[in-house]
C-alpha cells in the first residue's frame, strides 16, 4: 500500500489482533517512518462508546493539556483571539480554558459536551470561521487519512497544538507496543518526528515537538521552542523534583494543576 502521508510505498512489518477478534495489517513507510493500517474496516464497531473503558487517563490528561496549553498561548499567540479544541471529547479541556479567561470551543462528530455545551462548533468545513490556534490532544492516532484532516485544520488556522505519542527512535515496534491499544480497535495512525517534519514542510509550517507527546505546527517561527522552554519552566520542573523526590521518600505527590495555575490572564 502507499503511504497515506507521504505517499511512497510502504512495507508490511506485522499483524494483530484488534477488538480479540479482527486481524489488522500494519504497514510502515521507509520514507517518512509513519506506520499505518490499511483498511481499518472495524471503526464503526470501535467508536460504539468513542472513550473506552480503558482511558484511564483522561482527566490527568486534560489537566496536563490545559496546563500545557495556557503557557503556550501566553507566551506565543494572541490571548484576545478565539481558539478551537477539535475533538474535544466531554468538554473539560475547554472547560478549564473558559474558566481561565480564554475564547475557546469545541467540536466532537462522536463524543457528547457534558462540561462545555456553551462552547460548541458545528463542523469545521460547513463554515468559514477562523481561530488563532487550533488544538487536537489524543486524536492524530485515531485518523484514517491524514492529510486530508489535516488540511482541513489549516484552512481554519495557521498553528496546530496536539498530542500523539511517537514512534520509538531506536527500535523497530511490534504488537507488544502499548500505544497500539489493541483492544480499543481506534488507533490506526503513528508518527514520527520525521512524519511530522515532513506534514509540516507540506503545509509550508514550522515544526517544534518535545520529541514525545506535544507538538506544535505553525506558520510562526521562534528563535526558542516553546515546548521545550516549557519543559524546563520553574514549575514543571519544581513539580518534576518534588514527584520524584515523593516516590522515594514516600511525601504526598503534588496535585497536577492546582487553582495558581489556571488562573485567568490578566488583561493587557
Amino acid at each position: 500500500m502507499k503511504c497515506k502521508v507521504c505517499q511512497n510505498k510502504t512495507k508490511l512489518i506485522f499483524t494483530a489482533i484488534v477488538l480479540k477478534k479482527i486481524t489488522a495489517v500494519f504497514f510502515r513507510c521507509p520514507f517518512c517512518e509513519a506506520v499505518q493500517i490499511n483498511k481499518p474496516n472495524w471503526l464503526e464497531k470501535a467508536y460504539t462508546d468513542p472513550i473506552t473503558k480503558q482511558d484511564t487517563g483522561l482527566i490527568s490528561r486534560n489537566i496536563a493539556c490545559a496546563r500545557l496549553t495556557l503557557y503556550v498561548i501566553k507566551k506565543c499567540f494572541n490571548q484576545k483571539s478565539s481558539f478551537l479544541d477539535y475533538a474535544g471529547g466531554y468538554g473539560m479541556f475547554v472547560r478549564l480554558m473558559q474558566d481561565s479567561g480564554l475564547d475557546f470551543y469545541l467540536y466532537d462528530q462522536y463524543c457528547s459536551n457534558l462540561f462545555a455545551k456553551d462552547f460548541e462548533k458545528g463542523k469545521l468545513s460547513s463554515g468559514k470561521d477562523y481561530y488563532e490556534m487550533i488544538t487536537s490532544f489524543e486524536v492524530f492516532e485515531h485518523l484514517n487519512e491524514p492529510m486530508i484532516e489535516i488540511g482541513e485544520f489549516f484552512r481554519h488556522t495557521d498553528s496546530l497544538l496536539f498530542s500523539t505519542t511517537l514512534l520509538p527512535k531506536k527500535e523497530q515496534i511490534d504488537e507488544k507496543w502499548n500505544y497500539l491499544n489493541l483492544n480499543n480497535g481506534q488507533h490506526i495512525f503513528f508518527y514520527s518526528e520525521k512524519t511530522l517534519e515532513f506534514i509540516a514542510k507540506k503545509f509550508h509550517k514550522n515544526l517544534y515537538t518535545d520529541g514525545k507527546n506535544f507538538h506544535l505546527i505553525t506558520s510562526k517561527k521562534f528563535l526558542i521552542n516553546p515546548l521545550w522552554f516549557y519543559m524546563i519552566s520553574p514549575t514543571v520542573i519544581y513539580r518534576r523534583i518534588w514527584n520524584k523526590l515523593s516516590t522515594i521518600l514516600k511525601w504526598k505527590p503534588i496535585p497536577r494543576m492546582n487553582h495558581y495555575e489556571l488562573r485567568p490572564f490578566k488583561s493587557k
